[in-house]
This record gives C-alpha cells, sequence and structure tokens, in this order.
C-alpha cells in the first residue's frame, strides 16, 4: 500500500470520527470507525464502522449513519483537500 493512500485512510478514520462523536447522540451505544479501505485510485472506500453496545441498536446506527450518506460525503469533499473525495460506503462490524 502506498504511503498517501495510508494518510488518507488515516486522515478519513479520523475526521468521520470526530464527525459522528460530534453530530450524533446515539443512547447507550458507542460507534466507532474501526477503518477504511480505499481503492489505489482514492475513488471509492469502505468505511467500517463498530457499534459498543445492544445488539439490536448496532443496525440502527449503521442504518441512521447510511441515511445520512450525503451529508457526510459533503462534509467531508470540505474538510479533506483531494482531487476527487472517495465514494465512501459504511458497513457493520461485529464487536
Amino acid at each position: 500500500m502506498k504511503n498517501r493512500q495510508v494518510r488518507v485512510r488515516e486522515l478519513l478514520q479520523r475526521e468521520l470520527g470526530a464527525m459522528i462523536a460530534r453530530d450524533h447522540a446515539f443512547p447507550d451505544v458507542l460507534v466507532t470507525i474501526n477503518d477504511v479501505e480505499l481503492t489505489p485510485d482514492l475513488k471509492h472506500g469502505k468505511v467500517f464502522v463498530g457499534v459498543i453496545g445492544p445488539e439490536h441498536k448496532a443496525q440502527h446506527v449503521v442504518d441512521t449513519l447510511n441515511q445520512r450518506h450525503g451529508e457526510y460525503q459533503t462534509r467531508i469533499s470540505r474538510r479533506v483537500v483531494l482531487k476527487h473525495t472517495p465514494r465512501l460506503n459504511l458497513s457493520l462490524i461485529h464487536i
């Protein structure tokens, strides 16, 4: 993996984690961004979301985050200056 790709992954993980912590209050759960996988051209990415808490609330958290996908995409493009902002897809990872 190239150094630039690693830096972009870490930056996206940090920015998404900060946005979720700042803007969403999910009761009884802790939401973390565990990893971000990017394609080599940095146009697509898969975000692995970890939810610590009751099992039945985990899918609700990911569904809520996916509904706000457009908002996150816009905010990431404003905060992270890249030629192409990666199109992110959020998925649940079981902790």
